[in-house]
């Protein structure tokens, strides 16, 4: 007698951020793959409109009752801002992406808010929330593990490392480098603090003279004070693309001969492997990142990739240099890092991880959530209080 196959775990998930985002869509693909997904997302690209179709959808749910025939609710990026909710109209399993911590991100690096002030205080909460009410939390680095557990100062959090992954195209071909050819060197990214692109500027305007190109997509906090340095270091080898679109990065990407990751100086640029790291590795693109106990975490340096010391822009200039030296040997590099991706954190690689994390969490968690949903109550009622 053959046994009986049970239906798929139905989960519901959220996400803030528009589903194309990268670590929106990566995630709510493999879930659809694995589990019967219910999905409340939003396409609009001004967020305060995402937030309210998410909080009206969410209401909706709870209110018919299908939320409560969920098995366990995944909480995507941007998570923070729903998870309250979330958590207080839903008594089972909750899953969150905690790719990054909302305060760090616009206190520390951004820059935003100060600490002591309200917004300061609600991003802490919301963090501090996340992680003491979430049944699992999923963030980057072992090293952002570490410091949500200190900083929000939740020894007990549930966390666990998932890659970022990407779902950039393997390159057709990656061009190699003869001598007379212009040597370019390709970067995208939102002009962040954590990225450092005025290190990239400085470091390109010492490469002026050595047939050097340093070809920029992308715009955001630091653009136009970018744009104005390269101007005062007449770095005319610097070209500023603005925002593109997602499929012409592959096509850059497949002219270049050198990707550049982040080489900001802040806190939280140590702790992460940046999204275009990923990417480059699934492309088969060399390239060249600030060095960091993230970036040690999951590579090698010269085995897997090119390291400079953050905000250092002589030491990028002269790796630069170096890279096109011996390019040869920066190809295999590039190979190296190619497989570690495939083998390690691909979408299929890193789904594993997080599946057997969300069939953990509803076998063991299904008797306890109404007392940590009670908690959480009590905690909404304190949000002002919040120390920092």
């Amino acid at each position: 007698m053959k046994p009986v196959s049970q239906p798929p775990r139905r989960i519901a998930f959220f996400a803030t951020r528009e589903p194309t985002y990268s670590r929106v869509s990566i995630t709510r693909r493999e879930l659809a793959r694995r589990y019967q997904l219910d999905e409340y997302v939003s396409n609009s690209k001004t967020y305060s409109v995402r937030m309210l179709v998410i909080v009206s959808k969410l209401i909706f749910a709870w209110l018919t009752g299908r939320l409560a025939k969920s098995d366990a609710v995944f909480v995507g990026f941007l998570a923070q801002p729903i998870f309250p909710l979330v958590r207080l109209l839903y008594r089972g399993p909750v899953v969150s992406d905690a790719y990054f911590s909302l305060y760090d991100a616009t206190v520390n690096d951004k820059r935003k808010f100060a600490s002591g002030s309200l917004r300061g205080k609600i991003c802490f909460w919301l963090d501090r929330t996340m992680l003491k009410h979430s049944d699992l939390c999923f963030t980057d680095t072992q090293q952002h593990v570490e410091y949500m557990r200190d900083f929000f100062e939740v020894p007990n959090a549930k966390l666990r490392r998932l890659w970022i992954s990407a779902e950039s195209p393997p390159l057709e071909k990656v061009p190699s480098w003869s001598e007379g050819q212009t040597f370019e060197v390709f970067f995208w990214g939102g002009f962040i603090p954590l990225q450092g692109v005025d290190t990239i500027v400085r470091a390109a305007a010492k490469l002026r003279d050595e047939n050097v190109r340093v070809t920029i997509f992308g715009s955001g906090q630091t653009f136009a004070e970018c744009v104005q340095l390269r101007d005062e270091l007449n770095a005319d080898n610097v070209v500023f693309e603005g925002w593109q679109t997602s499929e012409k990065i592959p096509a850059q990407a497949s002219k270049s001969h050198l990707a550049l990751g982040i080489f900001g100086t802040t806190d939280k640029a140590l702790r992460v492997i940046p999204n275009k790291v990923y990417e480059a590795m699934a492309m088969g693109l060399p390239f060249l990142t600030c060095r960091s106990k993230a970036i040690d975490e999951l590579l090698v340096e010269n085995q897997h990739c090119l390291v400079v010391d953050a905000g250092d822009a002589d030491q990028l200039a002269q790796q630069i240099l170096l890279a096109r030296a011996n390019h040869a040997d920066t190809l295999e590099i590039a190979r190296a890092a190619k497989s570690l991706f495939d083998t390690v954190c691909s979408p299929a690689k890193t789904s594993e991880i997080m599946f057997r994390g969300i069939d953990e969490v509803i076998g063991d968690v299904a008797d306890s959530v109404k007392s940590e949903a009670s908690d959480l109550e009590e905690d909404v009622a304190d949000t002002t209080s919040v120390q920092v």
